[in-house]
């Protein structure tokens, strides 16, 4: 078998907040009101990949985001309005693999990630989004999967065409919450959109896209997920299922399985994840480490693909943050072969 290094550096995730409004004393005495802060969040990170051979690849992305509540404008008007801004910028990733090694593994593109209005329809114990969405932030997703630098845990590669960045999608979202143990929710987009948004790179879908899941919590830590979804431009459709468990004192120890099957035009047919977050060290609760597996059978390819990794989270302020990972990858896109990764990504937040 053919053994191939490659060394990812990840590093500079950086978050800030600032506020555009401010108040000042002598309109205070005049009686004039104005709006409270209105929160900005920038965010950026930077990849460094460095192959075998000595080829460098690096990529930037940076995000700005806006949120601000309706009440501010209109006391009778309810509702928030949520704007996310990226740019990616470098190279392609030296990797080619079916499930990705990392979550900035995107065609570089100035786009408008998301924006959408929310509302809570208290009445119907429900809530609404509406506009251009990441429909993976709200479907098929667990809390579990977010520190792993492999994207497949949080985004099933085995659900082909859901709406999440760089292929963001307009439609709607509904949730129905009657209590805090059982929910369900649909949505509906149209991947269309992202042949006109994005002629530059080639679309994950087309059509129409639709989704439906119910979820269920208890007060013991556990969580579960089911779903079910269509894409009508590709003619594939398939489930899923998900859970998590969390186990002691202040859940310092979290597990997570996913599966997923897809029929129809899909490339990848099956998928399977499993894995275990903690907090191993009781005078560090803040740090996190995390190992999983996830698999992927593709269509016509003789050999399955499967990624490893294993990941440390060190907070070592309360603004700064940095993760070492290590990742195996077996047949990267059912080609024979292994690739290891090494990431190291930093996080400062203000």
């Amino acid at each position: 078998m053919v053994l191939a290094k490659r060394v990812h550096i990840l590093f500079f995730s950086l978050s800030l907040t600032a506020c555009l409004a401010s108040k000042g004393d002598g309109d205070h005495d005049r009686g004039v009101e104005f709006l409270e802060p209105l929160p900005i969040s920038v965010s950026g990170e930077f990849l460094s990949e460095v192959s075998r051979s000595r080829d460098v690849t690096t990529r930037f992305v940076g995000s700005v985001q806006i949120e601000a509540g309706l009440e501010r404008i209109d006391p009778g008007v309810g509702g928030t309005v949520f704007i996310d801004v990226r740019s990616n910028r470098g190279d392609a990733a030296s990797l080619e693999t079916s499930q990705g090694s990392s979550t900035i593994d995107n065609p570089a593109a100035d786009q408008v990630n998301e924006a959408f209005y929310a509302h809570s329809l208290g009445s119907l114990d429900a809530r609404l989004r509406v506009g251009l969405l990441d429909g993976n932030s709200e479907f098929a997703a667990l809390d579990s999967t977010a520190e792993f630098l492999n994207p497949a845990p949080a985004t099933s590669p085995a659900i082909a065409g859901i709406p999440t960045w760089p292929f963001t999608a307009p439609g709607a979202e509904l949730v129905y919450e009657p209590d805090s143990i059982w929910s369900a929710g649909a949505g509906l987009y149209d991947n269309s959109f992202q042949q006109t948004f994005r002629d530059d790179v080639e679309p994950v879908g087309s059509g129409s896209f639709a989704i439906g899941e119910v979820r269920a919590t208890s007060e013991n830590g556990f969580r579960g997920i089911a779903g079910a979804w269509h894409n009508d431009g590709d003619r594939a459709s398939g489930t899923y299922v998900g859970v998590e468990q969390a186990f002691g004192p202040r859940d310092v120890v979290r597990t997570f399985g996913l599966a997923a099957l897809a029929s129809g035009e899909s490339e990848v047919r099956q998928h399977a994840a499993l894995g275990i977050e903690s907090s191993p060290f009781r005078r560090r609760e803040q740090d996190s480490s995390g190992l999983m597996i996830s698999r992927v059978d593709l269509d016509g390819a003789e050999a399955a693909e499967t990624a490893a990794e294993l990941y440390y989270r060190a907070q070592l302020t309360d603004a700064a943050a940095i993760t070492v990972s290590v990742q195996a990858v077996q047949n990267p896109a059912g080609e024979d072969g292994t690739d290891l990764l090494l990431g190291l990504r930093g996080s400062l937040t203000f």
